[in-house]
């Protein structure tokens, strides 16, 4: 039970990390990532909560998922679909002063923190995914490819290939894109691939011990 709860603690940990990260890019104005862009354009389309609107679009992965790799389904893959949304929007509505998100920064300055906050974002799902109880179906569905091929299929590729698709969906639904959802597209899946199993193998060693 101790171990769970560690884990838990450490899957939420890296919710508000991505919630953070998510909120930053809102404020910089340069796009968004590209899941979060379809799940905002679909809310902003439908009317519905972004938790909704996230759910939503979770729910293609989540099928694959349960239909062939129900182990990635756990507490994990609940608590994203429910709790991401709403770190987002606590971040974005109440923890960041009104004076920031009112703030037009210089677009040399956005420029420069949009690599610091792809990092932190990339940080915030490998720190998740270490817990190992579960992954959200978006980042399920490229461990579930990478496995059902193989390994012919890896993951990084598979994840710019989800970017590419959710970024054309954000379009249709009239979501904000910039140089934030191309370089989302280009580097988040490298970045998780590189954070991932480092910070997999730490938690294992003193973490979850």
């Amino acid at each position: 039970m101790r171990i769970l709860i560690k884990r838990i603690l450490v899957v939420l940990i890296g919710f508000v990390i991505i919630g953070f990260a998510v909120a930053c890019l809102r404020v910089l104005n340069l796009g968004m990532d590209p899941f979060a862009a379809a799940s905002i354009g679909l809310s902003n389309t439908t009317g519905l909560a972004l938790g909704l609107a996230m759910m939503t679009i979770h729910m293609p992965a989540f099928i694959l998922t349960l239909w062939k790799r129900r182990k990635y389904i756990n507490v994990g893959t609940v608590l994203g679909m429910f709790v991401i949304g709403y770190v987002i929007d606590f971040f974005y509505y109440i923890a960041f002063p009104a004076y920031i998100i009112e703030t037009d920064f210089a677009l040399w300055v956005r420029l420069v923190i949009l690599p610091i906050i792809l990092i932190i974002l990339s940080i915030g799902a490998a720190v998740y995914m270490a817990a190992d109880i579960g992954l959200t179906p978006f980042d399920a569905f490229g461990v579930v490819i990478e496995e059902l091929t193989n390994g012919k299929l890896k993951f990084k590729w598979i994840r710019i290939g989800q970017e590419a698709v959710c970024t054309v969906v954000a379009i249709f639904l009239g979501a904000t894109i910039g140089i934030a959802t191309a370089m989302t597209v280009l580097c988040l899946g490298p970045f998780i691939s590189f954070f991932r199993y480092r910070i997999r193998n730490f938690a294992d060693k003193h973490i979850f011990v």
